[in-house]
Parts: C-alpha cells; sequence; structure tokens
C-alpha cells in the first residue's frame, strides 16, 4: 500500500539502518558492508543487513554469520578490530556464500555502556587494509545505528548527521574534508586532494595545522580557532569563512570555507567531528561568507 501526505515522509527504522551501512561502506572505500544486531542473549545476530551484497529474487541476503571467527571475535570483546587477508571461512566465521575477504573492519555498537551489535566492513578498495582513520570515521555510524536500533534518537536528527557526511562523496564542485574532535582528517576526498595535492594517504591522521596552514599563519590560526570557531562548532553552528590554506607545493590558496559540524555528547563530554567544503575564491560562493 502506497501513503500519503505525512506519512510518506516517514523513514523505518530498517531503511535508516540500511542508510548508516550503505553510507558507511561508500565513505571508507569498502566492497562490502553489513551491520549486525544481537539477540538478546548476545549469542548471535537477531538482524544482519548488508550492503554491497546480490540479493536473491525473494530479497533475501546471505545467511546471517553463525557468530564464529572475527565475526564473533566482536561479540566477545567489543572493540574495534582491524585485519589484513582472512583466508578461511572458519577465520571469518561467515557463510560459504559470502566472498573472501582481503581485509576486515568492524565497530561495535555500543549503546548505554551495552553491546547491541557490530558493523563489519571488508575488501577496502585501493588498499591492503583499511587504515586507523576509518575506525574513527565509522564511530559515528555505530553510534547513529545504536541509537536508531535502541530507539535513542529521533530519526530526522540521524538523517540530518548522515547528510552532513553523504556531502564528502559529493565531488563535483568542491573539495571535502572531515576532521575529528583532535582536529586530525579522517576524511579526504578526492576533490581536495586536487585542490592541494596531498594524496589520501599522506594526509589521513595527521592534523589541520600540519598540513594546510601557512606555517606564519599557524600561530593566529590556532587562536582564532581555538577561541572562536572551536566554540561556534561545538555550540553546533556552521561557520562561513575565509582563508588562505597551504598546497603540497609550497604555494597558498586562498579559499572560501563552509564548517558544519556534527556533535557528540558523551559522560558529560562535547565534542564536534567536522566536515569543511573548501573552494578556491573566485569560484561560485556557498553562500555569504563573513571574513575569519
Amino acid at each position: 500500500m502506497r501513503h500519503t501526505g505525512t506519512e510518506r515522509q516517514q523513514i523505518t527504522n530498517e531503511e535508516l539502518l540500511q542508510q548508516i551501512i550503505d553510507l558507511g561502506r561508500r565513505l571508507v572505500g569498502a566492497r562490502y558492508g553489513a551491520l549486525g544486531l544481537l539477540r538478546r542473549d548476545g549469542r548471535g545476530f537477531s538482524r544482519f543487513i548488508t550492503s554491497g551484497m546480490k540479493e536473491t529474487a525473494a530479497g533475501a541476503v546471505y545467511p546471517i554469520p553463525d557468530g564464529r571467527g572475527l565475526a564473533g571475535v566482536l561479540i566477545r570483546d567489543p572493540r574495534p578490530l582491524r585485519a589484513a587477508a582472512t583466508e578461511t571461512l572458519e577465520t571469518t566465521g561467515m557463510t560459504e556464500s559470502h566472498p573472501r575477504l582481503n581485509s576486515f573492519l568492524g565497530v561495535p555498537l555500543v549503546c548505554r555502556g551495552k553491546v547491541c551489535g557490530n558493523l563489519y566492513f571488508t575488501e577496502k578498495i585501493g588498499w591492503p587494509e583499511f587504515p586507523p582513520t576509518d575506525i574513527r570515521l565509522l564511530q559515528s555510524f555505530a553510534r547513529w545505528a545504536s541509537e536508531a536500533a535502541m530507539g535513542i534518537s529521533a530519526p530526522e536528527e540521524i538523517q540530518k548527521c548522515l547528510a552532513l557526511f553523504r556531502s564528502a562523496l559529493d565531488e563535483r564542485t568542491a573539495a571535502v574534508t572531515i576532521v575529528d574532535p583532535r582536529r586530525e582528517f579522517i576524511l579526504w576526498n578526492r576533490k581536495a586532494r586536487a585542490l592541494f595535492g596531498y594524496t589520501e594517504r599522506e594526509v589521513l591522521g595527521r592534523r589541520v595545522e600540519e598540513v594546510l596552514i601557512p606555517p606564519e599563519e599557524a600561530g593566529e590560526w590556532k587562536r582564532n580557532f581555538l577561541r572562536r570557531v572551536a566554540q561556534d562548532l561545538l555550540d553546533g553552528k556552521q561557520v562561513h569563512c575565509e582563508g588562505t590554506r597551504l598546497h603540497k607545493d609550497g604555494r597558498r590558496i586562498h579559499v572560501r570555507m563552509v564548517l558544519s559540524p556534527v556533535i557528540h555528547d558523551a559522560a558529560g563530554v562535547r565534542t564536534a567531528t567536522t566536515i569543511t567544503k573548501m573552494r578556491p575564491i573566485g569560484s561560485t560562493a556557498f553562500g555569504r561568507p563573513a571574513q575569519g
């Protein structure tokens, strides 16, 4: 049955979880992804949502893993797990129909101190294994997945956060970077590489000031960022500004920027992961930027 009016805008829990695993897989460049929700007894999965795998004609996906191997390790020891080539099904804990895994990344879903499931990603495209920064990137997705599964956050709020992260996939108009609360790059899209000359491998895990801020401006940048911009971001405000950024070859590039925060509150501590869109001055503006 098709619904009309406001009902059409509603999203089911299953659809939201699918969006989370689909976007997470694309952002880390994984060929396959899955989101497993644990049974109440914690001894296996009650739901297992996949991404990147072929569906059968009936819409069913690969059978739910039995919880052995790497899949089971995350259940028993809920800490992020990276692994390179996995040669056997016994190692992975996946079913016989599952593709061979050349790299593996698992991140637990923890909600209110309780493990409720895991995110799994395999086959990092173009890399022998997933870098540590992918864990930090996916921890946001794990948080949203656990909140969605437990019904803690409104779907609309999670979708807003997903939309900000999804902007990194649109490489037609702007260079997009994502930095964690430590100001370290956890995502660097191809447009950023084209604008600044650095590859993803050269940038991930390094601080913004180590890569993009001209040395002669570093002191002023830190004072300005820590006193004004960082606080605005923690307050949930989007920041429009202009500034000079450093190309790999030493050139200075004047850019217009939009910084959008994704706020995380945990144990009374508020932090922000920041998505930054940058264009060289002279291209079409994002809006009406303020000097900063």
